[in-house]
């Protein structure tokens, strides 16, 4: 992460754009931050749990280029028991899950949906019964953050069945993310498309997300 940033202050550099100040200075503090806390095995500041009991981990690129990768990690029982009180529920079938979640059924099919699919079983018992997709702010795009088994065996066994379904934002439930390192790399990257679509994109200079927003100090 530390040398892709680099790379980006370069990349940056050369546009001219008149926010190169801004940029530069958030990923330089970005470098300064992985080189403090990158390595460490600590739990995210803003987590309210020892540990987790059910847990999914998510493989995302690292945008634009999306030739790098990591992980992040969330507490899916906390989201369930403390973070989804307000939803409302909705039911969609297989077929319109799989629209609505095209672009992450598509990158995840062969780390995830593949292996599933292999070994899915008709009524396999569940402890929740909602499907959450998350809005992932990032990449722009819908996931299932949890229930692909649940979607998976609709999809194979009852496709006209209507599921449960919870829609979140992924900057709604960065409280759920377990470890720090999940918690630095969310908020960098989510940043990092900032820049990207106001200097490449054309669009204005959105609010940053700051690690100060979460009484975390650097």
């Amino acid at each position: 992460m530390i040398q892709y940033l680099e790379y980006l202050k370069r990349i940056f550099f050369t546009t001219g754009t008149k926010y190169i100040g801004i940029i530069l200075s958030e990923l330089t503090l970005y470098q300064k931050v992985y080189l403090k806390y990158g390595n460490l095995k600590q739990n995210n500041p803003v987590y309210p749990k020892d540990k987790p009991k059910i847990w999914n981990t998510h493989c995302f690129p690292i945008p634009p280029a999306n030739e790098h990768y990591f992980n992040l990690t969330w507490d899916i029982g906390y989201i369930y028991e403390s973070l989804i009180s307000d939803k409302i529920i909705e039911y969609m079938a297989a077929e319109e899950i799989k629209k609505f979640c095209e672009i992450d059924i598509k990158a995840s099919e062969e780390r995830s949906f593949k292996e599933i699919r292999k070994n899915i079983k008709p009524k396999y018992p569940h402890t929740y019964q909602e499907i959450l997709i998350a809005f992932y702010q990032p990449l722009e795009y819908d996931m299932i953050l949890d229930g692909r088994h649940r979607y998976i065996e609709a999809e194979a066994f009852s496709l006209n069945k209507k599921l449960p379904v919870i829609h979140l934002h992924s900057d709604e439930i960065i409280s759920a993310l377990v470890d720090l390192n999940s918690f630095l790399n969310y908020i960098i990257v989510r940043n990092i498309k900032v820049f990207y679509d106001c200097v490449f994109g054309g669009k204005s200079m959105r609010p940053l997300l700051q690690f100060s927003d979460f009484g975390v100090y650097i």
